[in-house]
């Protein structure tokens, strides 16, 4: 809050004072790090069945056949590791795609425009890097991160567009640092998302799908607008 108030007394613009108010990388980082550990263990917490957070950490280590113990372990405790590692996936995908494909809805300072995007495949060629072959590989990756998550969590979109538009704004554009930021981001986004499908009491379960495309369609509409009007 001082740095805004310093940099308001200073007569700053307001981008200054929007730069101001971001939080450092490293405080970013570890925000998030602390919110991917509260929504994993309140994913083990939450569910039909009630369970006190006592009895979680008692059901984690047991070594018994109990209702709890199997609810915990076999399904809980599987299912949280999965939203986070598929979150995460779904995040880097995203990002890496709206680079490689220069999607009009990506940030112009991360993938540039048609011009300047050519201007730096040269500079990349000329560095050595064989561009054909670093495409052929990040599709490939991309389509096995994006499969194994369609196959053991179904069909859930926005994440890969939602993540890298909230966070480069934070992050800056350099990939070795919004790439580890989005990673860590996709996990938090589906994580709470997880935990909310199981919170509306529905039945049959209401599809994590559904919930994170709810989320993104206002926000994927907002990028539409946004684009529009950049282009006017």
């Amino acid at each position: 809050m001082g740095s805004v108030v310093e940099a308001f007394a200073r007569g700053g613009t307001a981008g200054d004072l929007v730069r101001s108010a971001v939080p450092s990388y490293a405080v970013l980082l570890a925000a998030m790090g602390v919110a991917v550990a509260v929504l994993f263990a309140g994913s083990l917490c939450v569910g039909p069945v009630t369970i006190s957070p006592g009895r979680v950490v008692a059901a984690l280590f047991a070594a018994d056949d109990a209702p709890f113990t199997v609810i915990v372990q076999e399904i809980r405790l599987p299912r949280a590791i999965l939203g986070a590692v598929v979150g995460a996936s779904l995040g880097l995908s995203g990002a890496a795609l709206q680079g490689l494909l220069r999607n009009p809805l990506a940030e112009p300072a991360l993938i540039g425009t048609s011009s300047s995007a050519a201007l730096g495949e040269e500079t990349v060629a000329s560095l050595g890097v064989s561009l054909s072959r670093l495409r052929f590989r990040l599709v490939v990756g991309t389509v096995f991160a994006v499969g194994a998550g369609v196959a053991v969590a179904g069909s859930i979109g926005f994440i890969g567009l939602v993540v890298p538009h909230l966070l480069r704004s934070l992050v800056g554009h350099r990939p070795s640092r919004v790439l580890i930021a989005i990673a860590i981001g996709g996990a938090v986004l589906l994580l709470a998302a997880d935990i909310g499908v199981r919170a509306i009491a529905t039945y049959p379960e209401f599809k994590l799908g559904v919930l994170t495309s709810l989320v993104g369609a206002p926000f994927f509409l907002v990028l539409v607008l946004k684009t529009r009007h950049r282009a006017v």
